[in-house]
């Protein structure tokens, strides 16, 4: 994608390996990934999500980081 878009816009990948699934009970230690991912996303002007189909819906790790 990046390569058909190179004059019209800068496109950044962002993983979320390192995103921990929410837990209320984590809620007093977010780790550094998170605050990165959500500068990333705040920065953004749009964001396009790829992710595999999990039993037809998102998988557990991507519906917990939108959340």
């Amino acid at each position: 994608m990046q390569q058909h878009f190179i004059n019209d816009a800068t496109i950044a990948l962002a993983e979320i390996a390192d995103i921990p699934l929410f837990s209320e009970e984590g809620l007093a230690d977010i780790p550094e990934s998170v605050y990165t991912l959500s500068d990333q996303l705040a920065a953004a002007d749009g964001i396009i999500i790829a992710t595999p189909e999990y039993d037809h819906a998102i998988t557990a790790a991507l519906k917990s980081t939108i959340e």
